[in-house]
């Protein structure tokens, strides 16, 4: 008998967890808010980021970073983080052990 509230192993097949990147094109031009959606199926939440004028995009990737991890319903399943380098701009999400079974996931600035 399958029970469909049991997670199923099968051995050699490892879940993955989703990764989704988006990269921040600009620095803000003025002071204010962005809105940054965060949709995956199950979870649709909108989290307000303040910027302030002059902000690099990097500057802009780095306050998105924190307002996703100080979001509990998003940290509840992702861990935000923030590129490096050349990659700066760049928001990294990626799901948390236990939620591999989400197959979209989209972030976009609204």
């Amino acid at each position: 008998m399958f029970n469909f509230g049991t997670p199923v192993t099968v051995a050699g097949v490892t879940a993955q967890a989703e990764v989704g990147t988006t990269t921040v094109t600009a620095g803000a031009s003025n002071n204010g808010t962005i809105t940054v959606n965060v949709n995956d199926g199950t979870l649709d939440k909108d989290v307000v980021v303040a910027v302030a004028n002059g902000d690099t995009a990097a500057q802009v990737a780095g306050k998105i970073v924190s307002a996703l991890n100080a979001d509990a319903a998003v940290s509840a399943k992702y861990t935000a983080t923030q590129g490096t380098g050349g990659n700066a701009a760049d928001v990294i999400l990626t799901q948390k052990a236990g939620q591999e079974a989400d197959v979209t996931l989209s972030v976009r600035l609204k």
